[in-house]
């Protein structure tokens, strides 16, 4: 069978199929670790699971063979799987208000904090900025998709938000890095960075 647009088909099985979904699984993996609570509805994940894997298998097969009639669907099967997963995580946190500066991009520092600073308490990262023009992105490609005669301006926005999006990632990376780093410059190792307020 031809791949009718074959770049479309390969940009949603990375980003939808594959990044989308071992995210999803990084998130109810890792959730009780550090808000230490449990998921609002433990017993969803089953019928998120199958929402986000039948509407990601939609978004693949819409661009291979040309029709929205796959594309609309799973789009709309994916959203609500990612939705309710959402739900899922922010219910619980609703009175712990420390966790609203750090809404998006979270794992990514937290795990860096992990190699590179191990004796500080890790820290989940993102900011408001990160998240709008994340999400504005995604509008912005989901438009595209339905508006062909204006699809190249429509997706290239969408990039270049995402793009503007890893900007505070990257910077925050890097310091952790530098200071991580920093101490085994010093003659130290990872495992005797300061703590907080040294």
């Amino acid at each position: 069978l031809q791949i009718k647009s074959s770049v479309e088909t390969h940009i949603h099985a990375n980003n939808w199929e594959f990044i989308s979904l071992a995210f999803a699984g990084m998130i109810l993996d890792t959730y009780p670790i550090w808000p230490r609570r449990p998921l609002a509805w433990p017993r969803s994940i089953t019928p998120i699971f199958w929402l986000l894997t039948i509407g990601v298998l939609a978004l693949v097969i819409g661009p291979w063979i040309a029709s929205n009639w796959f594309s609309a669907p799973g789009i709309i099967l994916f959203l609500a799987g990612t939705i309710w997963l959402l739900l899922n995580v922010i219910k619980p946190l609703r009175g712990i208000t420390a966790v609203w500066s750090q809404p998006s991009y979270a794992y990514v520092p937290y795990f860096y904090y992990r190699m590179f600073l191990p004796q500080e308490p890790a820290r989940l990262g993102g900011n408001w900025f990160s998240l709008v023009t994340m999400n504005l992105g995604g509008l912005f490609l989901c438009v595209g998709i339905f508006l062909v005669d204006k699809q190249g301006f429509l997706h290239g926005t969408a990039y270049l938000l995402w793009t503007l999006s890893l900007v505070p990632l990257v910077l925050n990376l890097w310091q952790i890095m530098h200071r991580g780093l920093a101490t085994l410059e010093s003659g130290g190792s990872l495992a005797e960075s300061a703590a907080p307020g040294d």
